[in-house]
């Protein structure tokens, strides 16, 4: 194999133009290299940090923090106590975050990068590529906290604590020209994309929930596990199972995807079981929406969109 790499190489002879172009990426890379190094090796480090964290709060229009910035490899950031403010008082924080880039096949047009995040003794690593035929993304975490994720528990928008581990998976048609407007449309639109989900969650909490205008309680929970695919502009809930110690839940079916998702159409059960105080301060509330089981658990339908859900016995 690596005989033959070496034969193919001698025999190439290039034109003219492919070595123009040849020469102009080997210089734009060596001055980003070059320029970038001269930068790390003479600035102080608190300058750089304050550069680096300054331009990334602007990028995604929140103040952002860091203990120190530094170089991972020719081609990554390293920060360290890296800090994302959500609200006054309020921030994501990840104690070492790695982002690396493929420099070239960046500069080719087709950008990848990959990032590894630790928190505590967990980690989420991520890895995303963008190109003609396809856009990618994958994440894989084991013990992952995500109470840094979610620091707010907010009464408008789903938030979850706990520990997750498992994986995710998601595939989209690529574009052909890989801008971050035209990525970040096809991301958004469901439709020809496919997807598999296995994540494995414990000793949390879930809150923000709101179905059918009816706003469910926070809840606590010992274990969930979720097992979802998408593919042919449906997304199929395998699995999604979370025991008490609140409340029991159990939740199957499908999703038909109509761009856009506001419009989707659901057709999925759910069972509920509560316990102890939950059960007494919220079932009989819950029992006007849901139907009683003979097991004395509740149970309904929801329809409607996913913006707006219906609950139907």
């Amino acid at each position: 194999m690596a005989q033959a790499i070496i034969t193919k190489f001698r025999e190439w002879n290039p034109d003219e133009d492919e070595k123009r172009r040849l020469r102009r990426w080997g210089f734009i890379g060596y001055f980003a290299l070059a320029t970038l190094l001269f930068i790390w090796i003479y600035m102080p480090g608190d300058a750089i940090t304050s550069a680096v964290t300054t331009k990334l709060s602007g990028a995604i229009g929140r103040p952002v923090e860091a203990k120190s910035v530094g170089l991972a490899g020719l081609s990554g950031v390293h920060f360290e106590r890296l800090s994302i403010s959500t609200a006054p008082g309020h921030a994501i924080e990840i104690d070492d975050q790695v982002i690396k880039f493929a420099l070239i096949s960046t500069l080719l047009g087709e950008p990848k990068l990959s990032a590894h995040s630790q928190v505590e003794q967990g980690f989420a690593d991520f890895e995303f590529s963008a190109g003609s035929k396809a856009i990618d993304a994958s994440l894989k975490a084991q013990d992952f906290l995500l109470t840094r994720i979610f620091p707010q528990e907010r009464d408008d928008r789903p938030w979850i604590h706990g520990t997750a581990t498992g994986s995710v998976h998601y595939r989209t048609p690529g574009v052909e020209e890989a801008t971050a407007p035209l990525i970040q449309r096809r991301l958004a639109d469901l439709t020809d994309t496919e997807g598999q989900v296995d994540l494995a969650l414990r000793a949390g909490k879930v809150g923000g929930i709101v179905a059918g205008g009816f706003p469910i309680p926070a809840f606590n929970y010992d274990s969930a596990r979720l097992v979802l695919s998408g593919a042919q502009n449906k997304i199929k809930i395998e699995t999604f199972e979370l025991t008490g110690p609140d409340i029991d839940v159990e939740l199957s079916g499908t999703i038909d995807v109509v761009a856009p998702f506001e419009r989707s159409r659901p057709n999925l059960r759910i069972h509920l079981t509560t316990h102890g105080t939950f059960k007494a301060g919220y079932d009989a509330i819950l029992a006007t929406q849901f139907k009683r089981e003979p097991d004395g658990g509740l149970s309904a339908f929801i329809q409607g969109t996913i913006g707006s859900p219906r609950i139907r016995e």
